[in-house]
């Protein structure tokens, strides 16, 4: 991806303009975060512009635009900025945050951690923020601000409320706000400003203008009234009309850009006097601002780019406006400016060449994580009825799934077999095994109908691989998640049966699939869901085979998930030794902050289970991602543990606070597995309050979540879930629920033999080998070595012939 220098580029404060004392020196608060709020024309630009040229420290600038609202692009555009300024010793970590498949949590921690090590002061400043309105951005700038070193300073400028929470920031201190209030003109800074110009009645100025700074300046250039409600028009009729010709046509079809330099002025315009127009512009103070670069770069003021918007409609037909927009959105291409020439073309409607730049670069951005850009303008292509071509819906769907949109996912995958025929289609030969694992991925992830599934990847083995561009596509599955099952891989937490799961895990098996990094996605679903149906010997085995992938493949992202599985299998066993060992190991086996932070995470885990709650403090306290004694982790894994560390601290309430706020966001984002746990922690909470109703109630929302699923281990992991299902879950008038608890307690008794065990002990009995065990049982030799392992440990015996013998006797009795 192009980075824009525009973009991280300050504007220059211009000679004329009026110096506000009484602003600078609120500025000049020590505050953590400095917001600047009025609508369009009260000087928000030029003041934060005037304290920033007073300061000598660093200073960070990123101006937003519409594409920006893309959590992933932001975080990354801000990574780039600091890299401008930052030590030479930290370009590589920041680099990696631009160039790498990172998500915006781990960014924002990164650019903490950075920080604070930096030591220096810095100034960051955010202009247009009321540009976004993801929720994860607003998530992640509150961390983001929470946690900055007391060095760094941040500014945000925008026309709107910002949601972010300012009352908590007020009480603390951290927060300084100028709002219109402030910005207003008073009367002495009036005065200041028409020093040596022809000065009309300043009193009657102040009354008609209300202070606002646009309005001040434009009765500077002419004779304006003030009435706000006309502001247009008379921009039009008594600055824009003044104008020479030529300058007004300059005005007009340069507006149509967001940053102006001479370079794309000519090539727009075909006048060669662009940089002496723009100059011109600056030094009579008519709404242009050059911004602090090396190379010439202006910017035009809003309101009067709106004003120059409506006299070039007025005078170009539609034809002359359309190949404008062309001419203008093709040089921004030709600049490497993807993402600004395809917004362009959006704006004007040139639909088919945003589409070409979007197919042209489909697999670029995709590996560059600006999925919430390429949803909104396939999103915004669709509202206008526009067909989108089929790679581009193909990869519309990935994303919805990755979104876990899965009802539009379903209704686009439908209109892709409605307006496409693959069998006809040139694009059906190259992406025919592409479209059929897109289809087996919609249905996998939504937990649905597993048979389709099945059919679909048979059909892609079937269809073969085809040299394609879509090979080039690095498909993170698991960028940050603890559990496989949180990812829309593992369908959120919607356990396979594994009657529909073993056909599906044999087609895995599959020659052209074996050396398939999603192979061992597959097989570290398996595991987990083995795990959380309290299948501890299939669990184990599948895992080793999990994380041979994951370490083949080099990712992070499926071997340390599997690393904690098979911590958890060990402790479920009681092995807690051999858990601490096998984490202390997986420490080894990466470097990067996030990933040793989960297993910090799942370290604290294992202590608590051990009653060691100091031990498990100060794993979490270091997992939380900064270095900060009061700091929480933003990870649903930390927070439910640190809840049950607050829970073994006779802290209840301020655990089932942190326990709600888990569920409330579970919900929201359909995790089963995450929700299924915040019950379970929620009604412990409440027992631990003496609240009995309100435990049972949450206890039992827990295990009417499990049940469609199968989850059991949850529910054993310590004495005090099996106290609850004795307490709430056997005695349940809903039989479904009590026979379900009876179920997970007759499991939950280490020395009896799963039934599994039982089948492979008979014929173990009848005198199989081990191959023959596997081949009856559809195992693999290796499984069944671990299954014969785990059943001499329960016997108390160290051989077959042992076993067979002891199991002989046991009979007799």
């Amino acid at each position: 991806m192009i980075w824009l220098t525009t973009k991280i580029t300050a504007p220059q404060v211009t000679t004329n303009a009026i110096k506000r004392t009484r602003l600078l020196d609120l500025m000049a608060r020590p505050a953590r975060i400095t917001i600047i709020r009025a609508p369009a024309g009260y000087g928000k630009t030029t003041l934060i512009g005037q304290w920033i040229a007073k300061r000598d420290e660093p200073k960070v600038w990123l101006s937003l635009d519409v594409a920006d609202n893309d959590p992933l692009r932001f975080w990354q555009y801000l990574s780039q900025a600091l890299i401008v300024i930052a030590p030479k010793q930290f370009h590589m970590q920041l680099t990696a945050l631009v160039e790498e498949a990172v998500t915006p949590d781990i960014i924002v921690d990164t650019l903490v951690n950075l920080l604070i090590k930096c030591e220096q002061p810095l100034h960051i400043i955010i202009d247009d923020y009321h540009l976004t309105s993801h929720p994860l951005i607003t998530q992640t700038m509150t961390r983001f601000i929470e946690y900055l070193p007391t060095t760094t300073r941040v500014y945000l400028t925008s026309r709107e409320h910002v949601a972010l929470p300012l009352a908590k920031w007020r009480v603390k201190g951290w927060l300084t706000e100028i709002t219109v209030a402030e910005l207003c003109f008073t009367y002495k800074e009036l005065e200041h400003f028409y020093q040596g110009r022809h000065q009309p009645n300043l009193q009657q100025l102040l009354h008609v203008t209300e202070g606002w700074a646009a309005g001040v300046q434009l009765a500077s250039l002419t004779a304006w009234d003030g009435d706000q409600s006309f502001m247009l028009d008379y921009l039009l009729e008594e600055v824009i009309q003044q104008l020479t010709p030529s300058m007004q046509t300059f005005l007009m079809k340069t507006s149509i850009l967001r940053t102006i330099t001479p370079t794309i002025c000519e090539a727009l315009t075909g006048d060669a006097e662009s940089y002496s127009n723009l100059l011109e512009l600056e030094r009579k103070g008519i709404f242009t601002t050059r911004l602090t670069s090396s190379t010439p770069v202006f910017t035009y003021h809003y309101l009067f780019v709106e004003a120059l918007q409506v006299a070039l409609h007025k005078q170009m037909s539609t034809s002359e406006l359309r190949k404008l927009y062309q001419n203008a959105s093709k040089l921004l291409y030709a600049q490497n400016d993807v993402t600004g020439a395809i917004e362009l073309a959006l704006k004007s409607e040139q639909y088919e060449q945003a589409e070409q730049w979007m197919l042209e670069h489909l697999v670029a951005l995709f590996n560059a994580g600006h999925t919430a850009t390429f949803k909104r303008w396939v999103e915004q292509l669709r509202a206008e009825k526009y067909e989108v071509d089929g790679e581009i819906l193909l990869m519309y769907i990935i994303t919805l799934v990755l979104f876990y949109e899965m009802e539009s996912a379903q209704q686009a995958l439908c209109e892709l077999d409605e307006h496409l025929t693959w069998q006809t289609n040139p694009l059906s030969q190259e992406l025919g095994q592409i479209v059929e694992m897109v289809r087996a991925f919609v249905f996998l992830a939504s937990g649905k109908d597993l048979r389709q599934t099945m059919v679909f990847v048979n059909k892609a083995l079937t269809k073969g691989a085809t040299k394609s561009r879509w090979r080039d596509i690095s498909l993170a599955y698991n960028l940050s998640e603890s559990s496989l099952l949180h990812t829309s891989l593992g369908a959120r937490g919607r356990l396979l049966w594994p009657e529909e799961a073993a056909p599906l895990y044999q087609l895995f098996d599959d020659e052209e699939m074996r050396d398939n990094n999603l192979t061992g996605f597959a097989y570290g679903v398996a595991a987990e869901t083995f795990y959380h149906r309290e299948q501890l010997t299939e669990a184990l085995a599948t895992t080793e085979a999990a994380i041979l992938y994951g370490h083949h493949f080099a990712d992070a992202g499926l071997f340390i998930p599997m690393y904690c599985t098979k911590a958890k299998i060990f402790m479920a066993k009681k092995q807690f030794t051999e858990a601490l060992g096998l984490l202390t190991y997986a420490m080894g086996t990466t470097k990067e902050p996030h990933w040793q932070d989960i297993l910090c995470t799942m370290r604290a885990s294992c202590y608590l289970r051990q009653n060691d709650s100091s031990l498990a403090e100060a794993a979490l306290q270091s997992a939380t991602g900064v270095p900060n004694q009061d700091a929480q982790s933003s990870h649903s894994f930390w927070l439910l543990t640190y809840a049950e560390l607050l829970l073994a601290q006779h802290k209840p309430t301020e655990a089932l606070v942190i326990c709600l706020q888990v569920k409330e966001q579970a919900i929201t984002a359909h995790q089963i597995t995450i929700l299924i746990e915040a019950y379970i922690i929620e009604a412990m909470c409440y027992h631990a309050l003496n609240q009995e109703e309100a435990a049972k109630n949450a206890f039992i929302a827990g295990i009417m979540s499990a049940i469609p699923y199968g989850y059991k281990t949850l529910f054993l992991q310590c004495t005090a879930r099996i106290a609850l299902i004795k307490s709430y879950g056997l005695s349940y008038h809903d039989t479904t629920v009590s026979a379900y608890s009876k179920e997970m307690l007759a499991e939950s008794n280490g020395n009896d033999l799963t039934p599994r065990e039982q089948s492979l002990m008979l014929l173990l009995q009848e005198g199989a080998s081990n191959s023959e065990i596997a081949k009856q049982l559809g195992l693999s030799e290796g499984t069944v070595r671990v299954y014969l392992s785990t059943i001499y440990s329960k016997l108390g015996v160290n051989s077959r012939t042992k076993a067979i013998a002891l199991a002989l006797k046991q009979q007799k009795k």
